[in-house]
């Protein structure tokens, strides 16, 4: 048990900084009651401290091999805190101990100031505009309350407050792919709807660091799959679109011009990937597609359209018109050439002749619904929202029968869900409304139950979580409203 022992001096540092938490110079807010610290997994530190010595069991190849004394100041993982005990690991073995045996309260103190409040941001702020004061002053709403509870675990597990990135795992040193990145800015952006003071710093300075991943070297610039040196080695288009959609969402909720001009960049690379030469038309998947991958995707053309609608909203007029056009021509194109007969989409479609690959992903569908939806929400056609409803109601068929959830994973499932929303916010269909919401408590329950995973996965429930809550705060319904009203182009 040699691996266990600690100088003395840090456990008189620990006991001393126990008291100096918790005595009475504390603060209520500094100082977490230990009811609130088990209700809030948040809150729960990754190791904790003894503070004197504890009986562990011994285990050895997976079997209890007598009991050992693990001393005070021994530092040990914490898995689970409940009833007052903490259940630390030792040696292999896992087992309760009282909560007031460890340095609980004093790790939780320090870790609700970091997840409370974001670093500040090395850069001058945007404007302050109306829709970024704080949220409504009415009881947090169930999903709210999920949602603040998921976007704080992912600071404490993912974010790096020095690089002003996310990493790929938890605790991991290298930055997570822009796909990833892709998934976590927007969840950024519904934590920022629905909590502007601690959120908003945090968007920008994410959105700063994300310059790392942009091709410099290019003329058309672009993000590459990880940060770069630039000169161009493999982008992926979709992985630009997703980006460029969430950067258009902030600069609706925060007024900031960085985030439009951004997209803007973005989507002149992405469009550069428009082909005829093969399909007679449809955005390459990726740059290198002579090499691999030769194929066109429902993911790089759907997010176009979506992209192109966004931001012709806050484009000049002749600007918009093309950007409009552009959408039609991308939406008409993916029907044309990825639709199935029961009106989802397939993945993608080989230009080596060896046809669809016809596995429906709920993402390749939920963006066509909202390329539709967009349409109509420009040009008023009926139709449009038609395409946009068989396509909703195509997708049924990819939900799980026993939990009622999409049955792929969140990575894909939760655009759909936001598909969902969208759609039922113009039509007030209940069933969209409805297997939003199952969608949301599985992908809730899943995080209570499995953890954080990979950021890609914790970004997609955060994100899904943040929508929900939109749905019961006049703020988050009042940014929608705006969002979804008809667009008067000229």
């Amino acid at each position: 048990m040699g691996g266990f022992q600690r100088r003395t001096s840090l456990f008189q540092a620990v006991v001393s900084a126990v008291a100096l938490l918790t005595g009475p110079l504390a603060s209520a807010a500094a100082a977490p009651d230990l009811a609130e610290i088990e209700r809030t997994p948040a809150l729960w530190p990754r190791e904790v401290t003894l503070l004197q010595a504890t009986s562990f069991a011994v285990v050895y190849e997976g079997r209890a091999a007598g009991q050992t004394v693990v001393p005070a100041g021994s530092v040990l993982r914490v898995t689970r805190v409940a009833a007052g005990q903490v259940e630390v690991e030792s040696g292999g073995a896992r087992q309760w101990v009282a909560a007031g045996s460890t340095d609980l309260l004093a790790r939780s103190s320090r870790l609700r100031e970091v997840v409370q409040a974001p670093p500040p941001v090395p850069t001058t702020p945007g404007p302050t505009v109306a829709s970024s004061k704080p949220g409504p002053t009415v009881a947090p709403s169930i999903y709210g309350a999920r949602a603040r509870e998921v976007a704080a675990e992912i600071q404490r597990d993912f974010w790096n407050p020095q690089k002003g990135w996310y990493s790929e795992k938890p605790g991991g040193k290298n930055p997570a792919v822009a796909w990833a990145a892709g998934v976590m800015f927007p969840a950024l952006v519904g934590a920022v709807r629905n909590d502007p003071e601690h959120y908003r710093p945090l968007l920008r300075r994410y959105f700063d660091a994300l310059n790392a991943y942009w091709d410099r070297q290019q003329p058309l610039g672009g993000y590459e799959p990880l940060p770069t040196d630039g000169n161009g080695h493999d982008k992926y288009y979709d992985d630009n679109e997703w980006l460029a959609i969430a950067f258009l969402e902030a600069r609706a909720l925060t007024g900031e011009p960085a985030y439009s001009r951004r997209a803007a960049e973005t989507m002149k690379f992405v469009l550069s990937g428009w082909d005829e030469k093969y399909l007679h038309g449809g955005i390459w998947w990726h740059e290198k597609h002579e090499e691999k991958n030769r194929q066109k995707n429902t993911c790089a053309n759907a997010p176009a359209a979506v992209t192109c609608l966004r931001l012709a909203r806050v484009s000049p007029p002749a600007e918009a018109r093309d950007l409009v056009a552009w959408a039609r021509k991308i939406t008409d194109w993916t029907a044309a050439t990825l639709q199935e007969p029961n009106g989802l989409f397939a993945d993608n479609k080989d230009i080596e002749g060896n046809g669809v690959d016809r596995v429906t992903l709920t993402y390749n569908s939920a963006l066509m619904v909202r390329a539709y939806l967009g349409l109509y929400q420009i040009n008023g056609n009926s139709d449009d929202l038609r395409k946009a409803q068989r396509i909703a109601q195509a997708a049924n068929s990819l939900l799980d029968k026993k939990t009622g959830a999409y049955g792929d994973h969140k990575k894909w499932g939760h655009l759909m869900v936001e598909a969902d929303l969208a759609l039922y916010r113009t039509t007030k269909e209940p069933y969209l409304f409805e297997r939003a919401r199952r969608n949301a408590d599985a992908y809730y329950d899943s995080w209570k139950k499995d953890g954080p995973i990979d950021l890609i996965t914790a970004a997609s429930i955060s994100r899904v979580l943040w929508l929900m809550a939109d749905t019961e705060t006049t703020d988050g319904r009042d940014f929608w409203r705006k969002e979804d009203a008809r667009a008067s182009l000229p």
